[in-house]
């Protein structure tokens, strides 16, 4: 390599520099919320410039696959950093008025972006200072350009409404309380359904059991997925809606049924990432060349979810922790278990209600609307964690004072939360009273079974 092409590649090297340096400053605008004076932005442009954000990482892709000269690449570098500047301006605009859980989504979505295409940028550089072969490129570049599409598609999909954030972030908490649900059934009704119909003696557990033991004693999951490090979700299914924004590397789509909240959510996802460990996605429309086609390598790709491999303890059993709790809980411990079942059903049902009164207020019309829904997402989590803690005291043996505790926290949060309501709205809408006296009913039959341990 000649001097001069050496002096232009680290041009390249500078340029990837002083742009990252520059949008890693823009970015810290979204810390905080635009000027209320301000003109709130339209987020119609913020979806049409992450397509274009998108487009712009199909071009590095391509480019590095093909070979590109050093002059292209400095060019198609400030092509794209130019579009991701004022996409992160267009964010920022759109944050006038935002409460705190809109501004926190907004941020963490744009954060996907950025994290993603400097991810992408900076291994395409890489790869032209050391010179590296086109197959090099063909095998990493499309999962990062992958990345990038699915960060954009999960910015595009935000709620970009101080309701629609808070809304989403209460079905999040309700799709958890649904999976403390699921799992109280299964240490009721065991696996043995399962067993019975399969002879061929392996445990084919789904990704509902394969997280036996969160629940336990010093096992909780958190409600709160609002800061995550590796994966960007948008779980837009009614009430399972997860907003696990903020994540750095990659973000996901994950349209399923079923929810592993906090686990690996990764069934549906193609892949092709080499030395990649947490970046699934879906081509969502876009296409690259033949050159830059998604294969199903998954050698070294450690965090993938793909496949049933479970470990093995030498003896041929799985190692995955069995969920049969039949011949664990006592009868008494199985009463507790049905009557606890109740509660955290009657819970669910509370919390669906907060749905619908969150989506029966004024637009972002009215800051004390904001103000309001706000407070009950607060108690609202907080009743979640409680949920969490509530159901890993379910497991052997039994924690029956911890089981009186958190009855006593529900009851001070769902006070609280009807309080707030009937502040607002003068008294509380049907459905919530009827949850409300159902979730009552059934804390009075577990404080009655708890009354004989």
């Amino acid at each position: 390599m000649g001097r001069t092409q050496k002096g232009r590649v680290a041009d390249l090297s500078r340029s990837l520099q002083r742009g990252t340096a520059s949008l890693r400053e823009t970015v810290l605008l979204l810390n905080d919320t635009a000027p209320i004076e301000g003109v709130k932005g339209d987020w119609g442009e913020v979806k049409k410039v992450a397509e274009q954000v998108a487009k712009h990482a199909t071009t590095i892709g391509m480019l590095w696959a093909q070979g590109v000269k050093v002059e292209d690449a400095n060019q198609a570098l400030k092509t794209y950093f130019d579009c991701l500047q004022g996409l992160l301006l267009l964010c920022h605009g759109c944050t006038v008025g935002a409460g705190p859980t809109l501004l926190v989504t907004i941020r963490n979505a744009a954060q996907q972006v950025l994290d993603a295409s400097l991810t992408l940028l900076t291994r395409a550089v890489s790869f032209s200072i050391k010179g590296a072969e086109k197959q090099e490129c063909e095998a990493v570049l499309p999962a990062l350009v992958g990345c990038v599409w699915e960060a954009c598609n999960t910015l595009k999909k935000t709620p970009f409404t101080n309701r629609g954030a808070i809304g989403r972030s209460l079905a999040q908490v309700a799709t958890s309380v649904k999976d403390v649900l699921r799992e109280i059934k299964e240490m009721r009704e065991g696996r043995s359904s399962e067993h019975n119909a399969c002879d061929c003696g392996h445990d084919h557990g789904d990704a509902t059991r394969n997280e036996a033991g969160r629940h336990r004693p010093g096992h909780s999951h958190s409600h709160d997925h609002s800061g995550h490090d590796h994966c960007s979700h948008d779980h837009s299914h009614d009430l399972h809606s997860h907003d696990h924004s903020g994540h750095g590397h990659c973000g996901h789509d994950h349209t399923h049924s079923g929810h592993n909240h906090g686990h690996d959510h990764s069934q549906h996802h193609s892949h092709n990432h080499p030395g990649h460990s947490h970046c699934e996605h879906e081509n969502d429309g876009h296409r690259l060349s033949d050159n830059l086609s998604h294969s199903h390598d998954h050698s070294g790709h450690e965090h993938c979810g793909h496949g049933d491999e479970e470990t093995s303890n030498g003896d041929g059993d799985s190692g995955v922790e069995s969920l049969d709790f039949n011949e664990q809980l006592s009868e008494e411990e199985i009463a507790v278990v049905e009557a606890a079942k109740g509660v955290v059903d009657s819970s669910l049902g509370f919390i669906k209600q907060l749905l619908y009164v969150a989506a029966e207020m004024p637009q972002d019309t009215e800051e004390s609307s904001t103000v309001f829904l706000e407070d009950v997402l607060k108690h609202c989590k907080g009743l979640g964690a409680e949920m969490d803690e509530f159901g890993a005291s379910l497991y052997p043996p039994q924690e029956t004072n911890q089981l009186r505790d958190s009855i006593v926290k529900m009851e001070v949060l769902v006070d609280q939360i009807n309080t707030q309501v009937r502040e607002t709205r003068g008294s509380l809408p049907e459905g919530l009273d009827l949850a409300c006296k159902s979730l009552q009913n059934a804390k009075v039959e577990l404080t009655q079974t708890l009354g004989g341990l």
